[in-house]
């Protein structure tokens, strides 16, 4: 354990050592927030790029008038009731899950640089033929320097968890994210950053894995209208279960954003992945180029679509070492009207393979929509679902993967809410996951099932104070 964190923290070091502006994101409507994305006084940083579409979105940690430090802790705590909580053959037995999490924010501003960093720590205890404890962290550091025409923007995400992070399992539901005080929770398993992030679509009962992606990108306005975009990112995925390929993956993007008009925007980018795998530091490499369109049809209406080929060359250590050409693509759509938001986006891409393939290309669709019912009550529904198809099953290695040939994912969250005080939130939720595997599953029982049904449901409370500054 010791060993695996310190090779993440130069990375860790590197991004946190230099000041940076957080801004806002359009992904702010999924995790159930205004679509400002901020959570304090506000007010225009330096300029940057007018189009950037062709790189990602920071995190939003909140834009803060200059001068000061701010912070914002956050406290929840759920009661649950479970069933199928391991996927042990046969098991459906009903379990108590008590979740417990706090979590902090704290960002400056300065008028050309600025610097943002957060953090939720927590676990859940199962009691139910046994009891058992797992332990989840995620954090995020953000800085950005701001010039006339242009910023550089540091970002790096970090987290150990129980199990995959899509739909936000280990933390109760993607419903919660909006409790745990900000929208990092989704962006980690978002379109923009999904590409640069190991891929951690796959469960297997309490299979800890420690999680690390670090993105520097520079933004270059060049005329009134367009703009350049460099981006590098580094992400690791190492696991601590036996049968679980751990996975690195290296990014080098460039891209070409125009403005269309004041309601359209296109970007061209072209893209370098290398993936190393099981100890191959090169298993295979893949490179991409995308044409990516964003409308803004109508003050509540936004669409992004886009896509293109993908060519990936496999190691000599693989059977079908050599050259494919496959295809990726994504769409996002957002809305909002009096009261209700809603998201919903399509991703197919190449990546590592969640540590049970040998690189996979995944086809994920999530779907998010909230609604304000009467002055205090606010409903969440989240879907989504994921399939990974292996791109590789044959192998030199000492271990045989010919089995393993796809999985799929998918989870639904409900949540009602009752704003109790102006920071006090009183809420019950309803989560049902589900995972199937083709081949020998992996978990952390000699019995493992190849398909896994959870249901939990249970009520919370959450604490989130006003954000304050630091005289």
């Amino acid at each position: 354990m010791i060993g695996k964190l310190t090779k993440l923290l130069p990375i860790v070091v590197l991004l946190i050592g230099l000041p940076s502006a957080p801004g806002q994101t359009d992904l702010s409507v999924q995790q159930g927030q205004d679509s400002s994305g901020a959570s304090g006084p506000q007010q225009a940083s330096a300029s940057s790029p007018a189009s950037t579409l062709s790189g990602i979105d920071d995190a939003g940690l909140g834009l803060q008038p200059q001068g000061k430090w701010f912070f914002k802790p956050t406290v929840y705590g759920i009661q649950e009731v479970g069933s199928g909580i391991a996927n042990e053959s046969g098991s459906m037995s009903v379990s108590s899950i008590t979740r417990g999490y706090g979590g902090l924010l704290l960002d400056r501003n300065w008028k050309h640089y600025a610097f943002g960093v957060g953090a939720l720590a927590g676990g859940s205890v199962f009691a139910g033929d046994t009891v058992t404890t797992e332990g989840a962290t995620q954090g995020v550091a953000q800085q950005q320097i701001n010039w006339t025409s242009g910023r550089l923007l540091m970002l790096d995400f970090f987290s150990y968890l129980p199990q995959g992070s899509f739909g936000g399992i280990p933390f109760g539901g993607l419903g919660l994210s909006d409790i745990a005080f900000g929208n990092y929770l989704s962006l980690i398993t978002s379109s923009t950053l999904g590409l640069l992030n190991p891929a951690q679509f796959a469960s297997f009962g309490s299979s800890q894995r420690l999680s690390n992606v670090a993105v520097v990108e520079a933004d270059q306005q060049v005329t009134a209208r367009s703009s350049i975009t460099a981006l590098l990112a580094y992400g690791t995925l190492d696991f601590y279960s036996p049968g679980l390929l751990n996975d690195q993956q290296q990014t080098a993007q460039l891209g070409y954003n125009y403005l269309l008009s004041p309601r359209s925007e296109i970007a061209f980018l072209g893209a370098y992945q290398n993936f190393g795998l099981a100890g191959v530091s090169s298993a295979f490499r893949t490179q991409f180029a995308n044409v990516i369109y964003r409308r803004q049809v109508s003050r509540r209406l936004s669409l992004t679509a886009g896509g293109g080929p993908v060519v990936s060359d496999f190691s000599q250590k693989f059977s079908s070492a050599g050259r494919q050409v496959s295809g990726m693509g994504l769409a996002i759509a957002s809305y909002e009207l009096r009261g209700a938001r809603i998201y919903a986006d399509f991703l197919s891409y190449i990546n590592g393979g969640s540590g049970y393939l040998l690189g996979a290309h995944t086809y994920r669709a999530t779907l998010g929509a909230e609604h304000d019912l009467g002055v205090h009550w606010t409903g969440f529904l989240a879907l989504g679902y994921a399939r990974s198809d292996v791109l590789e099953q044959q192998s030199l290695l000492a271990f045989n993967l010919s089995d393993r040939r796809d999985f799929g994912t998918a989870y639904v969250t409900l949540q009602l809410s009752r704003q109790l005080t102006p920071h006090l939130k009183m809420f019950g939720l309803y989560t049902l996951t589900s995972d199937k595997f083709t081949g020998t599953p992996v978990c952390s029982t000699t019995t493992c099932n190849s398909s896994t049904l959870r249901q939990t449901g249970g009520i919370g409370l959450s604490w989130t104070p006003t954000e304050r500054s630091l005289h």
